[in-house]
């Protein structure tokens, strides 16, 4: 039976689609905005290098805010911490290379990433998300069958009741090189609490809305919810002046923070001693370079100012 007119029209049309949609998709302009993202990193990257170069060309009083600031540095992590780690592990050295971090996120962006796979470190990963933690599995499952794993990957809420056995549960006790906490709630409360390791080096998100002079901890709750709490996201963790007198209660020093405005990085005094100076919150604080794109220091914190904080009673 011969075909209409319309039917043949409308075949032709279907085939013609099928082969200019990939001669258009071929077409489409790229997207100068990830683009020049990409361009920006790497001109920071190699700003970083040459400092790292030419350490001593023009470093004449650097302050606290630009030690750590000019060794930013990103592989894998989201703001610099890559360099940050690369710096101070440089000036203290490292022991067993061993890590705790918890609040993983992506995988690809979490801040022990550039140290386990290009540096051979091993560890513990924990998160309460099962995408966050199958995605961890998947990134750090070993590349040879048979070789041994790398990175422990734990799926749990982070509690102050449950921390220490979820570390020791995983083998890890003693000193260690590193702890990263990034949980957006009880952040201060849990490293407080954490005795079964002794890590030398310490990385904690502090919240910048806080200011960089009020003593201010948002008030435990084992099921913290960031967002759950205020709708602004502003609510959570401690200011950077709360996390600098737990450290410093716990035997570590403040020696800046990362230019994003997120980490504040701590190292025991035992490591730091000759090799780093302790820094006022005041000298190493840094706004929240994100939320200060759309609102001032002031307006974020009149955002959750009615909100219930509370101090450290043993700290006081």
């Amino acid at each position: 039976m011969p075909l209409s007119r319309s039917k043949i029209v409308r075949a032709v049309k279907r085939g013609w689609r099928g082969l200019v949609s990939p001669i258009r998709e071929g077409l489409r302009p790229p997207d100068y905005r990830v683009l020049r993202k990409r361009l920006a990193r790497a001109e920071r990257n190699l700003q970083t290098l040459l400092q790292w170069h030419y350490p001593n060309v023009g470093c004449d009083g650097v302050d606290f805010r630009k030690t750590l600031a000019r060794r930013e540095f990103t592989a894998y992590s989201q703001d610099g911490e890559d360099g940050i780690f690369l710096y101070i592990f440089s000036r203290i050295g490292t022991t067993d290379r061993r890590f705790v971090e918890f609040g993983v996120g992506n995988p690809a962006k979490c801040n022990s990433a550039n140290l386990v796979k290009n540096f051979g470190w091993r560890g513990l990963l924990i998160d309460c998300e099962r995408k966050f933690v199958e995605g961890a599995r998947a990134f750090h499952a070993p590349t040879t069958p048979g070789d041994p794993e790398p990175v422990t990957v734990v799926e749990s809420l982070i509690t102050v009741e449950n921390i220490n056995e979820l570390i020791g549960s995983a083998g890890l006790s003693g000193e260690i090189d590193l702890l990263s906490v990034d949980i957006d709630g009880n952040d201060y409360w849990v490293w407080k609490a954490i005795e079964v390791v002794h890590p030398r080096v310490v990385v904690i998100e502090y919240n910048a809305s806080f200011g960089s002079d009020q003593n201010l901890i948002t008030c435990y709750d084992p099921s913290f919810v960031r967002f759950e709490k205020h709708v602004s996201g502003f609510y959570y963790g401690a200011s950077l002046t709360a996390l600098a007198a737990l450290g410093r209660a716990k035997g570590y020093r403040l020696i800046g923070c990362d230019s994003g405005g997120l980490n504040a990085f701590f190292v025991s005094d035992d490591s730091a001693d000759g090799v780093f100076d302790e820094a006022t919150p005041a000298q190493a604080y840094y706004a929240d370079s994100r939320r200060s794109r759309k609102y001032t220091l002031e307006q974020q914190f009149d955002a959750i100012r009615h909100m219930e904080f509370t101090t450290d009673d043993e700290l006081a």
